[in-house]
């Protein structure tokens, strides 16, 4: 019974088991428009999102435009406690 056992494994569980189509996720075309133009800065490009790994790489291989996925659990615990590992992800990662 794993839907008992938490949220994240909840997410980690329907992340594996559901197939998502990178291409029906709707994508506002300003803030695309905008990665464009960072990306053509030559800036290190990074998606750091707050869901399965997996489906995090399929939007980056939808857009092309990310250098490196940052996605998962590991947002989640940094966002649930806040803690100063956000801040040295942003240094690390130039952002």
């Amino acid at each position: 019974m794993w839907w008992s056992q938490g949220k994240a494994r909840i997410r980690n569980e329907l992340g594996a088991r559901v197939k998502l189509d990178p291409a029906s996720v709707p994508l506002r075309r300003e803030l695309l428009e905008w990665l464009e133009t960072q990306h053509a800065s030559a800036r290190k490009m990074v998606l750091v999102a707050n869901v399965d790994q997996r489906v995090a790489a399929g939007i980056a291989g939808r857009v092309k435009l990310f250098d490196e996925i940052i996605a998962g659990t590991i947002v989640r615990s940094f966002v649930a406690r806040k803690t100063p590992r956000v801040g040295r992800t942003v240094r690390r990662t130039g952002i």
